[in-house]
């Protein structure tokens, strides 16, 4: 972006001000450009954001976008809850692995099948495999005050292992299950 609406920068930030608005076009026009970190596509002449820089998930060459993953992972079964999943890359075995995190309810016990549905559809719907996929109690994925998923933050508290952990599967191990949510299925199933 470039006009008379754009900062100047940072307070007190020069090096990072220089990187953000200070862009140059191949071309050199001479004017400088904020680097907004959006997406886009032009589309009959008009610009489609259609997502940011910063949450593009690059899986063996191919760019992922966390909305199509998060959006794909969702279910109306009543298991998952919808608008509460996080899709993210860390890097394991060197390489970028999708990571999903997903908040869940009480499923009576059922976590393995759910998790097995999850990264089924994933491979078959996009064509991605996902590297793990993390059930998580409600109210563990973060969110903006505006209710937007808080993608880097999720991300800094999986890698942190900071997460209430329903259940995990991750590719190449057997699926494991909270004792705490255990239980806490075995209760609810008593009293049906």
């Amino acid at each position: 972006m470039s006009g008379g609406g754009v900062a100047q920068g940072y307070w007190n930030r020069q090096e990072l001000s220089a990187a953000t608005f200070r862009g140059r076009l191949a071309s050199d026009d001479g004017r400088e450009y904020l680097r907004t970190g959006d997406l886009g596509a032009l589309d009959s002449g008009r610009l489609m954001v259609t997502g940011r820089l910063k949450d593009m998930i690059i899986i063996r060459g191919a760019n992922v976008y966390p909305q199509d993953v998060e959006r794909t992972v969702e279910s109306p079964n009543g298991a998952l809850r919808v608008g509460c999943c996080a899709a993210f890359a860390v890097e394991a075995d060197g390489e970028e692995q999708l990571v999903v995190v997903q908040e869940a309810r009480s499923w009576g016990g059922r976590w393995a099948t759910l998790l097995s549905e999850i990264v089924a559809r994933l491979s078959e719907t996009m064509g991605v495999q996902a590297g793990a996929v993390v059930l998580v109690a409600p109210g563990q994925v973060p969110k903006t005050s505006s209710g937007k998923v808080r993608r880097g933050a999720t991300r800094a508290a999986y890698v942190d292992d900071q997460l209430e952990e329903i259940a995990r599967w991750e590719r190449g191990k057997a699926v494991s299950v909270s004792p705490k949510w255990q239980r806490e299925d075995l209760v609810q199933e008593q009293r049906r």
